[in-house]
């Protein structure tokens, strides 16, 4: 099984605001960023493919904590 942790942070990379969940608060933050490209919170584009989008969503969802 691949490990889903990033390992510069030991959090989840859907974690966006680093308080150790995926939650509501990333996901007002993902939606704040929400078709950006090289938006300026890094972490808001979980899949680093250049643009905020339903991918790095469906990620957020994936490994939502609550």
């Amino acid at each position: 099984m691949v490990n889903p942790f990033d390992p510069a942070t030991g959090k989840l990379p859907s974690d966006i605001n680093l308080d150790g969940f995926s939650n509501l608060i990333d996901l007002s933050i993902l939606l704040f960023y929400w078709h950006l490209t090289d938006p300026n919170n890094k972490r808001a584009d979980i899949n680093h493919d250049g643009i905020v989008d339903i991918i790095d969503f469906s990620i957020l969802l994936f490994q939502w904590t609550g």
